[in-house]
């Protein structure tokens, strides 16, 4: 993995903000293996209808679309700052988790999302909650992830008009946000953007 430098404008970091320690416990950066090369992105743990506590964990299928990706997939837990404008994290003093099964996947024409099912989890983890409901223009929303593959930070902003979409995209399958504190950078996809309240 070539080392990369992710500045301040890439998001906000979360320690200053305790009001999201609890959804942030359900992140994760994790590392996955593809076509002999290596690559980072986020995630998020879902809670299900019964809180089941099964690790199901929703992703970008640009970052996981086989089960043979899935089983390369290395977590990292709690890869975040230890307090507000504190030193920068180090993912060595992360909790790791080894490989997941893959479930099912759309690519960027229906969303770009993958749910697959981690082996295990840590202690001390929080399974986010969800809702299909649609989310109104205007809406406050809040995006926690690891920008670039580096230490977890949050960026927030409002849902907007529909603007430019991913090659191939369908907007029917996702919303804009015009962010005003943070940034999203690349390979910071598959964290959790939100309501402002503890769900997906």
């Amino acid at each position: 993995i070539s080392p990369r430098v992710a500045s301040h404008r890439t998001g906000q970091r979360l320690a200053g903000y305790t009001e999201w320690a609890e959804t942030a416990r359900s992140v994760a950066h994790f590392v996955f293996e593809e076509d002999s090369s290596s690559y980072v992105c986020s995630g998020t743990l879902l809670r299900t209808t019964m809180a089941s506590n099964i690790p199901y964990f929703l992703t970008a299928d640009h970052c996981i679309a086989t089960d043979a990706v899935a089983r390369t997939v290395q977590s990292f837990w709690q890869y975040q700052t230890a307090r507000c404008n504190g030193p920068a994290a180090n993912k060595r003093d992360a909790q790791r988790t080894l490989g997941a099964r893959y479930l099912v996947s759309e690519g960027p024409a229906r969303g770009d999302y993958s749910l697959v099912r981690l082996n295990s989890v840590p202690s001390g983890v929080t399974f986010s909650g969800w809702s299909t409901d649609a989310v109104n223009l205007g809406t406050q929303l809040l995006g926690i992830h690891h920008p670039a593959g580096d230490y977890k930070r949050f960026s927030r902003g409002v849902r907007t008009t529909t603007g430019s979409q991913l090659a191939g995209a369908n907007p029917a399958f996702y919303y804009t946000v015009a962010y005003d504190e943070g940034l999203i950078a690349g390979a910071g996809r598959g964290g959790r953007n939100a309501e402002f309240r503890p769900e997906v």
